[in-house]
């Protein structure tokens, strides 16, 4: 199905993003390692209490990191929010 090889890609994008972002390599997103790569992308300044949001957001399992799961759910919110409005 096409909707299956999507979201497929979908998934090997973002763990390919993840592995970007988890500059230690230790399978965890810190909130250094996630506002230096925003920084990067978004090109300006990061404040630590807008990651420290979104990182309290995204944290299901509260220990100050974001595993692979939980980056994941995070990064597709954007998709999911599009494709509940279209």
């Amino acid at each position: 199905m096409v909707s299956e090889d999507i979201t497929h890609v979908s998934i090997a994008s973002s763990s390919s993003v993840f592995s970007s972002f988890d500059k230690g390599d230790d399978s965890k997103v810190s909130a250094a390692e996630l506002r230096d790569c925003m920084a990067a992308a978004l090109g300006e300044y990061v404040f630590e209490e807008d990651v420290a949001t979104i990182l309290a957001m995204a944290d299901t399992d509260d220990d100050g990191l974001l595993d692979h799961d939980e980056f994941l759910r995070l990064v597709g919110q954007p998709e999911e929010e599009e494709m509940r409005m279209r």
